[in-house]
């Protein structure tokens, strides 16, 4: 009880909560920036690899003696993959040389570990060099210091190459900065709001890192305390962003592009991306995925045998026709490889308010663009009318299908579907308003809504206020609703023009046609 007592006196009263041992790399102003091109990418989950040279230099004396033994810095290795192989950074050790320089082995300031640091520095990899000590600063004793932010180059003591001081360091190699960044007093930078609204451009520029002031979860603050660019104890993960800023830095950046190489042992999963549903079962290869493996599968795949070089699938039934995929979960990382089970499938929205446009009484022509998944190189299109109102025009497999279509008609019908190795998918109807006049920058005149609908649909003039259900339009002359075969099921021509009640119709596609003193006017309509 009196260690409970006392561990809690620990966490509540004695923050900042960070190591005795800090961080030696320069506060500088220039870190730099990740270009706007690649800070509005979606980050990839499953990005390209980058594999990094390691070249380790350990200091010893004069005499050659002393330095961290040369059976350790495989182990180094294996610690930087554990923390970066999750975001497809890997690392390779490319060999050592011993600097035999009593006077380096023990650095007395960072002036000091900039001049080692140009020692033998190789110009195709990072540059670790290893020494017994480092200098002290007010917060504590330095454990290990990049020279720059970014840099190819970093020193750290020998007994610090196994913890996360390691990662942290190679991370102010690869453009991060410590979560703090400008908001702990004293540090470089403009302070990050506690409410994250200009975490882009101030704190550590990272927006998935809290606002951090060193102080922990106090002065209204709640840091992200297992973050390595932190201070605190137990350190143990990057962000997704600060990953991708790695990432960014190492493909993008001149002088750390020197450091990829082609050498490291990258795991990966191979086999077929398409399985047709009725497979008796499809084998996909691990390789440089060790002895350590687990595999997992999306519900609808079977595992038929399994070991740690490969895995044999097959879909859980027939039916299966959808996206399904295969994981490889290793110690450091997880593979996952995606596979499209079946037929394709055409995209479809119900909630899409398809429509085009009709200039005037003039013809009219118009692409539709329908996407697909589970396609491969055999994917080929086909279409066919419904109505016989406009023409089809397939381009390329991709399925550009251009709309020719004549005046007064209020909407269109077509079928499409798509092929892949495992046969075509089912048609896919579709069902198209034409809206007169928007070319000629009539536009909609109103808004229906919810669509789709359950009962009563509501009509409105598109310039009103939505959500002020008084002002409804008052020129409406008639209201008819057709099927999509043309057959007209309700009209209305007196009483509330403002409502349409569809509760005893059938689910399916309807058009409602509006006519007012100046024009007619066609929306799509689904009843659920």
């Amino acid at each position: 009880m009196k260690l409970k007592k006392l561990l809690l006196f620990i966490i509540c009263c004695n923050w900042p909560l960070f190591s005795q041992e800090t961080c030696g790399t320069p506060d500088s102003k220039t870190v730099e920036k990740v270009s706007e091109t690649f800070s509005q990418r979606v980050i990839d989950e499953s990005p390209f690899p980058i594999c990094v040279n390691v070249y380790f230099h350990i200091l010893r004396t004069n005499a050659g003696t002393g330095g961290i033994s040369v059976n350790q810095l495989d182990n180094i290795i294996n610690n930087l993959n554990r923390r970066f192989n999750t975001h497809s950074i890997h690392f390779v050790n490319t060999g050592y040389d011993f600097i035999n320089s009593t006077a380096y082995q023990n650095i007395d300031n960072s002036g000091e570990a900039s001049s080692l640091s140009q020692t033998n520095a190789v110009s195709n990899a990072l540059n670790y060099y290893i020494v017994e000590t480092l200098w002290n600063e007010p917060e504590g004793t330095v454990a290990g210091t990049s020279i720059n932010i970014p840099s190819t180059r970093l020193v750290i003591r020998r007994d610090a190459v196994l913890s996360e001081t390691s990662s942290h360091e190679v991370g102010h190699c690869f453009n991060l900065k410590h979560t703090f960044q400008g908001t702990k007093s004293g540090t470089n930078g403009c302070a990050e709001a506690i409410n994250g609204s200009n975490c882009s451009s101030c704190g550590d520029s990272v927006c998935d890192t809290p606002a951090d002031a060193d102080v922990g979860p106090s002065q209204g603050y709640n840091p992200d305390m297992l973050n390595i660019m932190s201070y605190y104890f137990l350190r143990n993960h990057f962000t997704p962003e600060q990953a991708f800023r790695m990432r960014v830095a190492l493909n993008t950046n001149p002088t750390l592009s020197s450091l990829k190489g082609t050498s490291c042992s990258i795991p990966k999963i191979t086999g077929a991306s398409l399985m047709c549903s009725d497979s008796g079962g499809i084998t996909y290869t691990l390789e440089n995925g060790g002895i350590y493996v687990s595999w997992q599968t999306s519900p609808n795949l079977t595992i038929v045998s399994s070991n740690n070089t490969s895995i044999t699938v097959k879909p859980l039934d027939t039916s299966v026709n959808e996206a399904a995929y295969i994981k490889a979960v290793l110690p450091y990382q997880t593979l996952t490889t995606n596979i499209w089970v079946g037929v394709p499938r055409v995209d479809y929205q119900p909630n899409d308010n398809l429509s085009m446009c009709r200039a005037g009484d003039t013809v009219g022509n118009n692409v539709f663009t329908p996407t697909i998944q589970g396609g491969d190189q055999t994917t080929v299109w086909e279409a066919q009318s419904i109505t016989n109102n406009h023409y089809l025009l397939l381009q390329g497999n991709e399925a550009w299908i251009s709309l020719m279509f004549e005046a007064p008609f209020n909407y269109l019908a077509f079928q499409i579907r798509a092929s892949n190795s495992c046969g075509f998918s089912p048609w896919l109807q579709y069902y198209i308003a034409i809206i007169p006049n928007c070319n000629d920058g009539g536009g909609s005149s109103f808004l229906l809504y919810p669509n789709p609908v359950s009962s009563t649909i509501t009509i409105q003039n598109s310039s009103d206020n939505l959500y002020s259900l008084d002002k409804f339009s008052d020129n409406i002359l008639e209201i008819n609703l057709y099927d999509q075969n043309g057959i007209l099921k309700i009209q209305k021509k007196s009483g509330n023009l403002s409502e349409l009640d569809m509760s005893d119709i059938k689910k399916g596609h309807y058009f409602i046609q509006i006519v007012t003193k100046a024009n007619k006017e066609t929306h799509q309509i689904i009843k659920n």
